[in-house]
């Protein structure tokens, strides 16, 4: 009985008490939105081709990627292995800290995230194409110092 309590106690000081569970994990529901956000956008997938794959609607991914619905996880397998990834992807970097869950307090949100960003992915896949090394180095040179200016 005492190991249930202590792991009860253990969900609590998680998710911020009894009454604040569902804020919790709406938190974390959008984290792992914007990761499978980000994994679409830079497969360059919208979010229609995506709920193709998985046999969803593109208001279904949507939803998914905003953090409004959550991600059972055979869902969440669905996802990985439509993106060829793992899904322990998801889970990469929550519960380090007890401010892992907190999007207010990295001041993140669904809009400005950096790598959900459209241009940002464009970015990303246009310097990926550049196959001469010593070029793609050249490219983030000026790009930083341009950043300076």
């Amino acid at each position: 009985m005492k190991e249930i309590d202590s792991q009860k106690m253990q969900l609590k000081n998680v998710y911020g008490g009894e009454g604040k569970q569902k804020a919790a994990t709406q938190e974390i529901d959008m984290v792992i939105g914007l990761k499978l956000r980000s994994q679409r956008l830079l497969r360059g997938l919208s979010q229609d081709k995506l709920g193709q794959l998985v046999g969803l609607t593109f208001q279904q991914v949507q939803k998914y990627e905003r953090g409004i619905n959550r991600i059972s996880a055979s869902r969440l397998h669905i996802f990985a292995k439509a993106l060829d990834i793992s899904p322990s992807y998801f889970f990469e970097g929550i519960g380090e800290n007890d401010q892992s869950l907190s999007l207010r307090e990295n001041s993140i949100s669904y809009e400005a995230a950096p790598m959900t960003n459209r241009e940002t992915i464009e970015l990303v896949r246009a310097y990926y194409q550049i196959e001469d090394v010593k070029i793609r180095k050249s490219v983030v040179d000026l790009l930083k110092n341009m950043a300076k200016n």
